[in-house]
């Protein structure tokens, strides 16, 4: 478990903004209680190992949502605007077993990983052609915060990730802005999200998740 606030890209800043919102949340200030929900949320049960950490990123989801961080917005079944499906067996990790070397070669390892793929990835996003509705429309559902995780198309080297980027949504001006951890490598920008998305066919739109927060008013 590496715990770096200086080097990030988007999967470790929605860990980052993540963990230390539950800091505050939960009234903990100590290293030691960063790291618990680092631990929390990116291993399985907590347990640390290459096995039982959540390589997928559904599965720190599924991890966070369990242990009470976080709750998923996108309903199960198709409902506007959250009409789109992603339905898939992740598999990237075993068919691409040499980019996880020395672990994946571990016969276990690599067992209890596939073993983990075989339970399937289900639920439903905003299709990004809708990204360019206002604030005002069924599109604010997406409140300030909450984690865009864009949705991969099942395309060449993408294939088997359900999941291909994370942002923290931001509404600007009525329309719907992120912040996420650029390719360029000088850390978090703002973007405006239909721009970024429309001419990028692996990116097909996002599923919505939020911060718990113990003020159900929120």
């Amino acid at each position: 478990l590496i715990v770096s606030l200086s080097h990030v890209d988007c999967t470790t800043v929605m860990e980052d903004v993540l963990a230390l919102a539950l800091c505050y949340r939960d009234g903990r200030a100590t290293l030691d209680d960063l790291k618990d929900y680092y631990q929390r949320m990116h291993y399985q049960d907590g347990v640390v190992s290459f096995a039982t950490r959540n390589h997928y990123f559904t599965w720190i989801m599924q991890s966070a949502i369990k242990e009470g961080f976080v709750e998923r917005i996108s309903p199960d079944e198709p409902a506007f605007p959250f009409t789109g499906v992603m339905d898939l067996q992740p598999s990237y990790m075993t068919r691409n077993k040499y980019l996880f070397r020395p672990q994946m070669d571990d016969e276990d390892n690599y067992k209890a990983i596939a073993l983990r793929q075989q339970q399937r990835v289900h639920f439903t996003y905003i299709p990004r052609e809708l990204l360019n509705m206002p604030q005002d429309s069924e599109l604010g559902v997406i409140r300030n915060g909450d984690i865009l995780a864009v949705v991969c198309d099942q395309h060449t080297w993408a294939r088997g990730v359900e999941v291909k980027h994370l942002l923290i949504a931001k509404w600007m001006d009525g329309r719907l802005h992120f912040y996420h951890a650029s390719a360029d490598g000088l850390g978090l920008s703002n973007t405006d999200a239909y721009t970024f998305m429309k001419d990028k066919f692996t990116m097909i739109g996002v599923a919505v998740y939020r911060f718990k927060d113990h003020d159900t008013s929120k």
